[in-house]
This record gives structure tokens, C-alpha cells and sequence, in this order.
């Protein structure tokens, strides 16, 4: 029952801490999303292509291991945040 009670306690915990920062390798590149400002639309592409797809201000990436990884522009074309949507 103790073990029980500390998963449960080690599991509420890791819900509730912040969500780490995401990176995305592009080659012999990473591109990570900064707290105070990410890489620009220009400095993504240059380092890793054109997107596979675009849809508003999110770009869409696919690595070899075939994570889609969505990266979230804000307004000012600036990097705000990374996620890794599925891993087909």
C-alpha cells in the first residue's frame, strides 16, 4: 500500500511542475524554444528547410524517427514553443 501511495504522490507531482521546454534537432542543428525569445521563421527555416506544412502560425516538421513536431510562432514571426504531436 506504501508504494501504491507514493506512485500516486510522484505521478500528482509530475502533473503539476511546469512543462519543460521541447528541442527539435534539424540536422546538426537544434532548435530550442527560449523562455525569453526563440529562433525567428528565418533562422528555423534556414537551419532546417521548409516546413512540411503550415497551417496559421504553426509549422509542421517530421524527424527520421518519425515524431511530427508542431512549432508555434508567435505574431512577430518569433518561436514560442515546440510539441511533439504523434510518433508515427
Amino acid at each position: 500500500m506504501r508504494s501504491a501511495g507514493l506512485v500516486l504522490g510522484c505521478a500528482l507531482w509530475a502533473g503539476s511542475s511546469p512543462a519543460m521546454a521541447e528541442d527539435m534537432a534539424c540536422g546538426t542543428h537544434v532548435i530550442v524554444d527560449e523562455e525569453e525569445s526563440g529562433p525567428s521563421k528565418t533562422e528555423v527555416s534556414e537551419k532546417c528547410g521548409a516546413p512540411l506544412e503550415v497551417a496559421g502560425d504553426d509549422w509542421f516538421y517530421r524527424d527520421e524517427g518519425g515524431a511530427r513536431y508542431r512549432l508555434h510562432f508567435n505574431d512577430d514571426g518569433m518561436l514560442e514553443s515546440i510539441s511533439v504531436e504523434s510518433t508515427e
